[in-house]
């Protein structure tokens, strides 16, 4: 059933892919194109700060080449990160999308990523964000709805959900822009503990280590984003407890007592 707002319209289909540069940017020499553009749109991106919604394709693509070429250096766990977003897209299940459609009520409000990566709105077929980046979204968003709605005025945003753990004030699952800084995504969940030591925070992707130590310690530094450090919604950025602190201290003690219990079990089916 669709709403009086809802028109059924054709749509042609096609795709826009936004130009790296005209033909005269090609130099002879290999990859000395990409240093000029590079030199375009890179400064934003690599200084980490943007009131946009995150890097956009060309950004990516030039910072992956740039990298590939040797002309920028980046770790190898980067450009993993880059490749996968190039991808895979940013979105995953758990994040959420704010959407305002100007006389649309039911199409406005806050909606949570569905398995695919998919978004589910109101009277609309279920819409594939496969692949889809934050900075493509709202573009994304407007090619499926102007099938269905007449002279669409459509605003939107996101938010990633990030686990903070560790020595912080208040540990679980947060909803953030992309757009806010590690240190402030930690101030967020009530700042550092006073248990907390700055120099011992690594981020994870389930079990694997993306971030180690020094890294997270030159991003705090810098005030680089969680966009321009390519996290992904469900990882988790674990702020480490000083040495001989109660909650080093608890770990600890938990790690002894599993032990011992594990060996009184042991023993126990030896005896039995």
């Amino acid at each position: 059933m669709t709403h009086g707002f809802l028109k059924r319209r054709t749509h042609s289909g096609c795709t826009h892919h936004p130009e790296t540069g005209p033909r005269w940017l090609r130099l002879p020499r290999q990859y000395s194109w990409l240093l000029l553009v590079g030199g375009l749109v890179l400064p934003g991106w690599l200084a980490g700060q943007s009131s946009r919604a995150g890097a956009t394709r060309v950004e990516l693509e030039t910072l992956r080449d740039l990298s590939r070429s040797g002309s920028v250096a980046i770790t190898s766990q980067e450009l993993m990160e880059i490749e996968r977003r190039l991808s895979a897209g940013d979105f995953s299940v758990g994040d959420q999308i704010m959407i305002q459609v100007a006389g649309v009520a039911s199409l406005g409000g806050t909606f949570t990523v569905i398995p695919g990566p998919s978004l589910d709105l109101p009277d609309i077929p279920t819409i594939s964000l496969a692949g889809v980046l934050r900075s493509e979204l709202e573009e994304r968003l407007t090619d499926e709805l102007e099938r269905y709605v007449r002279d669409l005025d459509i605003r939107v945003s996101s938010l990633m959900r990030i686990a903070m753990f560790g020595a912080v004030g208040a540990p679980g699952f947060y909803h953030l822009s992309p757009n806010l800084s590690l240190s402030d995504a930690i101030m967020s969940a009530g700042g550092p503990a006073p248990t907390a030591d700055m120099g011992k925070v690594v981020i994870r992707r389930g079990e694997q280590e993306i971030y180690g130590k020094s890294e997270v310690t030159a991003a705090l530094t810098a005030g680089t984003t969680l966009d321009r450090m390519n996290l992904h919604g469900g990882d988790a950025v674990n702020v480490g407890a000083s040495s001989g602190s109660l909650v080093g201290d608890i770990g600890r003690v938990v790690l002894v007592l599993g032990a011992l219990a594990a060996s009184v079990l042991s023993i126990s089916a030896l005896v039995n």
